[in-house]
């Protein structure tokens, strides 16, 4: 519900979008975006995705600020076979000229202890995510009634520096 919100804003801030989009929810964005790669692509040109990926890594230097969305991060990670060591080199990669975003479920990523989940709650600066807090994995030890609490659907938990927040995005209007 939030990603189009907050992806939108990315294209008012005058900044290259390269958009790898494998859940297919961000369609309506692929014209804005300076390079948009379906899920379609992700399945079907799994080599020159992974030499994509590699050409934006090797590429230290841009001339304008790029922000780089990977939308539905675990199954890129699974297509791609990309383990632990490709994983961090990726969450490496953001420098002052280039932010680096990863996007997905939280049933996907957040609720299990798999190599993605573990990864970022241990080298991501700052994690975002909707939903219930009893079913996530990104902050441990939360007394009960923090976890049972009950918030609206247009709030984020951030976590950063082990310490969780929230933010409230603007509620949208449902589309017609």
């Amino acid at each position: 519900m939030l990603a189009p919100f907050l992806v939108q804003q990315f294209f008012e801030q005058g900044c290259e979008v390269i958009l790898i989009d494998a859940l297919k929810s961000l369609e309506v964005f692929s014209d804005k975006a300076k390079l948009y790669l379906s899920r379609e692509d992700v399945n079907n040109h799994l080599t020159e995705l992974k030499e994509m990926i590699d050409l934006l890594l090797v590429q230290k230097v841009s001339e304008k600020k790029q922000i780089i969305i990977f939308n539905g991060i675990a199954e890129i990670l699974e297509k791609n076979f990309y383990q632990q060591p490709q994983f961090l080199t990726l969450i490496e990669q953001n420098t002052e000229m280039r932010q680096i975003i990863f996007m997905d479920y939280q049933t996907k990523v957040g609720d299990n202890f798999a190599m993605p989940t573990v990864v970022a709650r241990e080298n991501i600066t700052q994690i975002l995510f909707g939903g219930e807090l009893s079913s996530q994995h990104f902050v441990e030890n939360l007394p009960i009634g923090v976890k049972n609490e009950i918030y609206q659907r247009n709030v984020l938990h951030c976590v950063k520096d082990e310490e969780l927040s929230h933010i409230v995005v603007p509620a949208m209007q449902e589309e017609m």
